[in-house]
């Protein structure tokens, strides 16, 4: 067997991994934007949905991880502003929607490269589990793709951040 016929099995081996995780967008969106990214050696590529829905793009990709550190983030930009601002309330509604606008351009710019970062993770922990394709191609097909059920928590998370700074700084 050739260098390059090992290359090419490699290749299609890692495509049917990644789309099996991926899902119904991969060929046509995620696998054009990662290589584009390569053939850049950027992190950053724009991804609407991302801008435009932020943490409910990442509910969406069930990236929790990525949905917990913003939120903790949040509360301590809001800690921060509610020292440094207390009792000015247009400037405190100024900075969180300058935050909000942050996020949406930030997701939006790394939100490709964060969901790339997302999905080797999930590779990496099922290839560990078993070695058999199909099997992990199973597993990675409940662990990735879209998800309802992810938009549905994130209101959740973020009801529960709402009730916390009420609470903390209402």
């Amino acid at each position: 067997m050739s260098e390059n016929s090992v290359r090419l099995e490699v290749e299609n081996h890692n495509a049917s991994i990644e789309e099996a995780f991926v899902g119904k967008n991969y060929t046509t969106y995620y696998k054009k934007k990662w290589n584009e990214m390569d053939e850049k050696k950027r992190q950053t590529s724009w991804n609407f949905a991302a801008f435009f829905l932020s943490l409910f793009w990442l509910g969406y990709r069930k990236m929790y991880r990525y949905i917990f550190i913003i939120m903790g983030l949040f509360l301590a930009v809001d800690l921060l502003i509610f020292l440094a601002a207390s009792g000015d309330e247009a400037m405190v509604m100024r900075l969180n929607n300058s935050v909000g606008m942050g996020l949406a351009v930030a997701t939006g710019l790394f939100g490709n490269y964060m969901y790339r970062l997302h999905m080797n993770k999930q590779i990496e922990l099922t290839a560990a589990s078993t070695t058999e394709l199909e099997k992990q191609e199973a597993m990675l097909r409940k662990k990735g793709g879209r998800s309802w059920l992810g938009v549905l928590n994130t209101v959740l998370i973020f009801i529960g951040y709402l009730i916390i700074t009420t609470v903390l700084f209402g």
